[in-house]
């Protein structure tokens, strides 16, 4: 009996330590990797689907390269926008959450918690590799990047850019996406052209 309660103690330590050890992969239930199908047949997707988007994502017999999502709940936050990206080949590669702001202090007001929370999740791992810069001098940027051992990515980031209506704006974004996939997805791309 001892020997089981210690294989259970071991197993659980062993499961807990293996799911720290990645970053998020799956949204609203759908994977990385995973194809633009898919998304039809996700009940948590179909639901956000009907209801937050002008035209509902895409269309079943025409896989498109961008879906969006308007506002949604995600990861205990309301989002303006939230993005999918596909390969021409119609994979799930990378997604994008935002929200933009008329100032860097109401960004950083939204930006700075959500950090504080995405280290909670990811800080104290030693297999997640955590890069910020700092500085929105340089490039009108100011981001936290966590990198799994696999090569998942969480980016959380300020960006002052234009918006499509021309005005000036701090965008919070919050990415998440699979390097590794990204890269074959690039050179799908090229082919493309």
């Amino acid at each position: 009996m001892r020997r089981i309660i210690i294989a259970v103690l071991v197993l659980s330590i062993a499961t807990a330590v293996s799911a720290r050890q990645k970053v998020q992969d799956t949204f609203f239930g759908l994977k990385f990797g995973e194809r633009h199908e898919d998304i039809y047949e996700l009940p948590e997707l179909k639901e956000l689907m009907d209801c937050a988007t002008p035209d509902g994502m895409g269309r079943k017999n025409k896989p498109r390269q961008h879906e969006v999502l308007w506002e949604v709940d995600f990861g205990g936050r309301r989002w303006s926008y939230m993005d999918y990206y596909f390969s021409p080949g119609g994979v799930f590669y990378k997604v994008r959450a935002y929200k933009n702001y008329d100032s860097l202090e109401d960004a950083q007001e939204r930006y700075l918690p959500l950090m504080k929370d995405l280290d909670m999740k990811y800080g104290d791992d030693n297999s997640i590799v955590r890069n910020v810069d700092d500085c929105m001098e340089d490039d009108r940027e100011q981001s936290v990047t966590y990198t799994d051992a696999d090569g998942r990515v969480c980016k959380l980031s300020i960006y002052y850019t234009e918006s499509d209506g021309m005005d000036m704006y701090y965008y919070v974004m919050l990415y998440y996406y699979d390097s590794r996939l990204q890269k074959k997805i690039e050179a799908e791309f090229l082919n493309e052209l």
